[in-house]
């Protein structure tokens, strides 16, 4: 196994993870230009809370014996077809990865059925929905007329709104306290019907889903706002704290 050094922006040499630190699976695409600077927000937040990120992809079969837990980062959008609709909208407003969902919507499957310590973000989220059997809204301007929060505002700018946690007995709630959150927002699509495997844990002012919790899983928390962004991390720092903390202690059955 290869480690990521997150300095160089480049794999390294053989390595042994460090002791009593959790190698954490980084769901990202492969890009030929090597990582984003989104991509490394994603590493960043894995190793300053104390786990060894490994990026994985295609190749997470070969990986997943190995990892303590599983990150499903952001990304395009999932091709409709895969939540038993057609596409209604032009290219430009649906932009889809077919690449990414040949072996990103696998990966989130075999990954609920071996109940790893999961966390998902934003499009994380929305796999792991549709792969349990969710629904999705395509494109929210259209289908959601009586949304009022701005779930996705200029490029220029992080759009933020307030977001309800629903039930004090969740993993928001007890790491992070409170259940008034205002989060940072990037998405166009969000969960219509949630698979009946999560519960709802919080949501927007117009009921949008902002995030959801396994029924009968050890730790999984799926959120569809982006809180390894650097400009929110400090305050949902403790998410990843928590689920590098699961990663460690919690091998999966």
């Amino acid at each position: 196994m290869k480690r990521f050094d997150l300095h160089a922006g480049v794999w390294g040499v053989e390595f042994v993870s460090d002791i009593g630190k959790p190698l954490i699976g980084v769901a990202l695409p492969e890009r030929p230009e090597g990582l984003t600077f989104t991509d490394n927000e994603y590493i960043r937040s894995i190793e300053e809370t104390g786990g060894v990120p490994a990026v994985i992809n295609r190749d997470w079969k070969e990986m997943l014996p190995q990892l303590g837990g599983i990150l499903l980062t952001g990304g395009k959008d999932i091709a409709p077809c895969h939540y038993g609709e057609e596409n209604r909208y032009p290219e430009g407003i649906l932009q889809l990865e077919p690449e990414r969902d040949s072996w990103g919507l696998p990966l989130a499957r075999e990954a609920l059925r071996a109940q790893v310590p999961l966390l998902a973000i934003c499009r994380g989220l929305q796999e792991l929905n549709v792969v349990a059997g969710g629904t999705l809204h395509q494109h929210l301007p259209q289908e959601c007329p009586w949304c009022i929060a701005e779930h996705r505002g200029p490029v220029s700018r992080e759009t933020r709104h307030p977001v309800e946690v629903l039930d004090g007995d969740t993993i928001l709630f007890e790491v992070l306290g409170t259940t008034d959150l205002v989060v940072n927002s990037r998405h166009h699509q969000a969960v219509k019907e949630l698979a009946p495997f999560f519960r709802l844990t919080a949501r927007s002012a117009d009921g949008v889903v902002e995030a959801f919790e396994g029924v009968s899983h050890p730790w999984l928390l799926a959120v569809q706002w982006h809180p390894e962004s650097g400009e929110v991390f400090d305050a949902f720092r403790p998410l990843f704290e928590s689920f590098v903390e699961r990663a460690r202690v919690g091998k999966r059955s």
